[in-house]
């Protein structure tokens, strides 16, 4: 009996193609007596369904922060001094953001940078700040192919 199972496993690796899956009588059994039935249903506790987690709610524009100036130094309360590629990296990433120009111009409002940059000393970099909306309005124009 060794002998044919012997057999019967040789066949089945180099002629499996012809044997198509065929199982022997032994085999079966021990199958069926090597996974026995198993009761896979999670316990009452965990069969409440799950909710998926909830998105980051995007990052608000710098005049939507109540910023309370220091009356002595006339500097924001918290200490926080207005750093020039901070302000306009933020514009920019939120401006990218965007779907559609009515957005843009949003959030150009909220974040009033020619104001901002005047009243900080940056007077200068006013046309770069319109750089960036600039260039956002470009993409999502249509005459340049969205």
């Amino acid at each position: 009996m060794l002998a044919w199972r012997a057999a019967g496993y040789c066949l089945r690796e180099l002629f499996g193609d012809v044997l198509g899956g065929i199982r022997d009588e032994f085999e079966t059994r021990e199958i069926a007596e090597a996974e026995e039935m198993r009761d896979i249903t999670p316990p009452a506790s965990v069969k409440s369904k799950p909710t998926p987690p909830k998105p980051p709610k995007p990052p608000a524009p710098p005049s939507a922060k109540t910023i309370d100036a220091d009356p002595v130094t006339e500097q924001p309360a918290g200490g926080s001094e207005f750093v020039l590629g901070d302000f306009l990296d933020e514009i920019e990433t939120v401006i990218a953001g965007a779907k559609d120009e009515a957005d843009v111009e949003e959030i150009w409002t909220d974040f009033d940078a020619p104001a901002v940059l005047e009243t900080e000393g940056h007077a200068d970099m006013i046309d770069a700040a319109f750089a960036i909306k600039t260039r956002r309005l470009a993409q999502l124009s249509s005459l340049n192919g969205g």
